[in-house]
């Protein structure tokens, strides 16, 4: 949860509708007054954004546990 709050609003708006309410781009984009295309854009850079966070912290967890005597 901690990294989704941390991605820009717009992205983080798009990816709950979508991912948690469930919500259809076409509808997404009714509401948000943007393209569906848009919508679909910034699921994706959400997504990104998360799957990056994630990778680093894999990293750091990984790296702390190799580090351990």
């Amino acid at each position: 949860m901690e990294i989704i709050l941390s991605i820009p609003e717009p992205y983080r708006i798009v990816f709950n509708l979508f991912h948690i309410e469930g919500l259809k781009h076409e509808e997404i984009a009714q509401m948000l007054k943007i393209d569906a295309g848009s919508s679909r854009t910034r699921l994706h850079r959400a997504r990104n954004l998360i799957r990056k966070e994630l990778v680093k912290r894999a990293k750091e967890i990984q790296n702390a546990k190799f580090m351990q005597p």
